[in-house]
Order: structure tokens, then C-alpha cells, then sequence
């Protein structure tokens, strides 16, 4: 079938792949863990299946956080719909401020699992490039922004007929 005319949801079902729910993996007093599967937006609304909404029939965060649409929703940090993982959640303003304070300070880390384009050579373990950030557009690395660092692990080089990959790991 033609997926460019059906929703991401609807590409998966064709191909018998079944949309399975989040799970609340860690449910703090005032901040929580959420796992976020494959198909699942987090708060966007450009998909069906809305973290949270999800999170918001659980009842487990305050209202005026669940509402606060400038703090996206006491979630962290999001996930691309086509991937999965752990998503961290605030139940609060005070722990949403605590979380994004460790996050700009570099305390809080992200490791990722990758799959690559191309080979990335086993003996390239860092990414450093400037970041420039800007609100409703799209970020840019180059010469100037923030200094950003990436630390990479290649795990594993694959060839599938005429494509190669790199299964690699980072931390963010």
C-alpha cells in the first residue's frame, strides 16, 4: 500500500505491527517515569495516541501542570514518534524546574540506542559541534550556538544488500 497517504499508525497496522500501551515505570511523589512506545506522540497532537492524555486519565500529576502548555506539560523532553523509551515527567512546577535546572547543568544524562546511515568509525567516541537554537525553527550546528558534545560508541557495522549501517549508543 501507499504510506505516504496513511497516518503512521495506520503504516504499522498494514505490516501487523500492534500499538502497545505506555507503562508507568516510576511514580515518584513528585516526578515520574514513563515508557513510551513506538507510535506514541507525547504531547503534540498530531497523532492519535497522545502521551498526555494517557497520563492525564492516570490522574498522577497536578492540573496546572497537566495545563501548562509553555512547560510542555511537565514532560522533560520527547521521543520521536517512531521510537521508543523512558520519558521523564514532572508532577509539579517545582520538580519540572529542579529536572530542567539538572538538565542544563549537565547532571541529568540521556543515553540513546541509534541506528545510523552510513559507518561510523569505531574509533569516534565524541560529536562536538556549536548548536544554535531557535524557537519555531529548526536548530542548526555549525560555527555558532552553544557548544554541545556528543559521546558515541559504535557497536556494530551492518551491510543489508546495498545499505550500511551503524548500530551505535550515545549519551546526550
Amino acid at each position: 500500500s501507499d504510506s505516504s497517504n496513511v497516518s503512521f499508525l495506520e503504516y504499522l497496522a498494514d505490516r501487523g505491527t500492534e500499538i502497545s500501551q505506555p507503562r508507568l515505570i516510576l511514580d515518584l511523589p513528585d516526578r515520574l517515569v514513563v515508557l513510551k512506545p513506538v507510535g506514541w506522540e507525547v504531547y503534540d497532537e498530531n497523532t492519535e495516541w497522545q502521551l498526555s492524555s494517557w497520563l492525564q486519565a492516570l490522574r498522577t500529576q497536578s492540573p496546572a501542570m497537566l495545563n501548562a502548555r509553555s512547560l510542555q506539560h511537565g514532560f522533560l523532553h520527547r521521543l520521536d514518534v517512531p521510537s521508543s523509551g523512558l520519558i521523564l515527567a514532572a508532577k509539579n512546577h517545582e520538580a519540572y524546574w529542579n529536572m530542567q535546572l539538572q538538565l542544563t547543568a549537565g547532571i541529568l544524562v540521556r543515553d540513546y540506542t541509534i541506528l545510523c546511515h552510513g559507518w561510523v568509525p569505531f574509533s569516534l567516541h565524541e560529536v562536538r559541534a556549536n548548536v544554535y537554537w531557535r524557537v519555531d525553527e529548526q536548530n542548526e550546528a555549525g560555527g555558532q550556538g552553544k557548544a554541545s558534545s556528543t559521546r558515541l560508541t559504535a557497536r556494530k557495522h551492518i551491510l543489508e544488500q546495498v545499505c550500511a549501517f551503524t548500530l551505535a549508543t550515545v549519551r546526550i
